[in-house]
């Protein structure tokens, strides 16, 4: 079929509850283990909206060398067993704290600020402007998905889009996407991105998708939105997850977005969290788990509760929540499966890694693995491939040092953060191994931040200067005598260098609490600087 029948094929098949599905195939001919250079995996990339470290079940959220995440209901099996049989990176970070700079850099393994994608794209025009920032994603760019279709992959994309809604957006499929049905898009297959079945209609997109794939090889981009607010999960879906855990049940449960904010927050996150497990059901059913790599990670750390007063998604033990540059903003869940539980896993089972990873790192460890050269444009990339560290089998079942990484990741956010003062983080940061360096563009001398972390958390040594700080707390840049000046000049100038290479444009100032001797005290301001959504943050859709 070729793409202009692909797209006839999506925008007939809509995505909406009375869908028909393709009744699932048996088991595929030649679904042999995929291994060595002629390999070429299928590829399934499931991005959450808005999930905290914290949000996922006990099993995974617990499981980290970080420490634990918030008590919570233990509402995702599904991704426990995910997890419980691949690998959880527990140090894995996404491009941006927001949502559309965040899915660029997923799809095109460069720094989306290179773009002009800075926050949350607008569908007007104008606002964007305003921003100083593109209406759209290029399509000219090489995508994760364009490369692969030019190799022979048929792809798709169900769920959220955010790349460009603008009247002259482009559509899905001049990314190099077959088949696609989305919403904050101009797709002409329009998803379903705020009912409270809006998981299950994205999910049957995708498993209609693989199921007429399955001899081919095959990607898509199965994005929620979940847990994005407003939620608005049905009863059957509450009772669920109260029937699951006594922590769900709330009196007024039924109408009550801000006493019972938690439990339905629980609630819409178990059924994703259940559809999530349909689609991996599927490749059971298809006998293709040793053939494809499932991932699952999420956009940018949980809203903050001073932007919708039901956002109560949880950054676990780190700080920072959405648009910060802490840990809470940018550190997210990252789990890879592939093969889990069959015969011939690919990837560790029940292990927790420590690998510095940025989802700048997808576009080109995804054409790693499929045995694909990268792409011949002179356009260099800000990812590395770590196809090496997402495969290694050795150290299965426990907790691995880190994979080397041959290069920085870096950081920007121009505007203000919403919330507890407590995240306000400066506009730039780096991260090079151990060390994370965040500054403003001003030099201290002219009042601007600098702050130095020592996050190798997998490192229990106590050097004596209270090591590893994994929650920022502690700022190496300022202790008595500057022991760790030289790490500092050296990550200041090259984020500094870093930014040079970036569209011009406006920053706003960061504002971090005032005396603040200490982050984290428990005396420590918690005036919020927004008590409402704030205009740069993402529009929604009302289909």
């Amino acid at each position: 079929m070729n793409v202009t029948a692909r797209v006839i094929a999506a925008i007939v098949c809509v995505g909406l509850t009375g869908r028909v599905l393709a009744s699932p195939k048996s088991a595929t001919p030649g679904n042999t283990p995929c291994r060595g250079s002629t390999c070429r995996p299928n590829f399934i990339f499931i991005l959450a909206d808005d999930w905290g470290w914290g949000d996922l079940g006990a099993d995974v959220s617990d499981n980290q060398a970080a420490g634990p995440g918030d008590t919570g209901p233990n509402h995702t099996p599904n991704l426990n067993k995910l997890a419980a049989t691949g690998t959880l990176f527990v140090d894995f970070h996404v491009a941006n704290p927001v949502c559309s700079p965040s899915r660029a850099g997923f799809m095109t393994g460069r720094d989306p600020a290179r773009f002009a994608i800075h926050t949350a794209l607008n569908a007007n025009p104008a606002a964007n402007l305003a921003e100083n920032q593109s209406n759209f994603l290029p399509p000219s760019v090489p995508t994760v998905t364009s490369v692969l279709q030019q190799h022979g992959y048929t792809t798709g994309h169900f769920g959220k889009w955010h790349l460009g809604g603008t009247p002259d957006a482009p559509m899905p499929v001049a990314y190099g996407i077959n088949e696609s049905c989305t919403f904050n898009s101009n797709d002409p297959c329009k998803a379903d991105g705020s009912s409270s079945n809006t998981s299950v209609n994205i999910v049957d997109s995708a498993i209609d998708f693989i199921t007429r794939n399955a001899d081919a090889p095959f990607y898509v981009n199965v994005w929620l939105h979940v847990s994005h607010n407003l939620l608005n999960p049905s009863e059957e879906q509450k009772m669920a997850c109260a029937n699951r855990s006594a922590v769900c049940a709330c009196s007024g449960l039924s109408d009550n977005q801000t006493t019972c904010a938690h439990q339905i927050f629980w609630a819409a996150q178990q059924d994703a969290d259940a559809q999530i497990g349909r689609l991996i059901a599927t490749l059971g059913q298809l006998n293709l788990h040793e053939q494809t790599l499932v991932m699952f990670s999420t956009d940018n750390g949980p809203e903050d509760e001073h932007v919708y007063i039901s956002a109560v998604g949880s950054a676990g033990p780190f700080r920072g929540r959405k648009r910060s540059l802490y840990e809470g903003g940018i550190r997210v869940p990252f789990i890879v499966n592939w093969g889990g539980g069959t015969p011939n896993p690919r990837v560790a089972a029940g292990t927790v890694d420590n690998t510095v990873l940025g989802s700048v790192d997808w576009f080109p460890t995804v054409l790693s693995l499929a045995n694909i050269s990268l792409p011949s444009e002179k356009l260099p990339l800000d990812g590395l491939d770590m196809s090496a560290a997402i495969v290694r089998l050795e150290g299965q079942g426990s907790v691995r040092s880190p994979y080397p990484r041959a290069g920085m990741l870096f950081w920007e956010w121009r505007f203000p953060v919403a919330g507890n003062c407590e995240h306000s983080a400066p506009q730039l940061a780096v991260r090079d191994g151990q060390y994370k360096l965040l500054r403003d563009i001003a030099d201290p001398s002219a009042g601007g931040r600098t702050e130095l972390y020592d996050l190798s958390f997998w490192n229990t040594t106590d050097d004596g200067l209270g090591l590893p700080d994994y929650r920022e707390q502690r700022n190496l840049a300022a202790l008595p005598g500057r022991p760790f000046q030289d790490v500092v000049d050296r990550l200041s100038t090259a984020v500094l260098a870093w930014r040079d290479t970036l569209p011009k444009g406006r920053y706003t100032p960061s504002t971090p609490c005032q005396a603040w001797a200490y982050r984290g005290r428990a005396d420590a301001p918690m005036e919020p600087q927004q008590h409402q959504q704030s205009h740069w943050e993402d529009s929604e859709p009302s289909v």
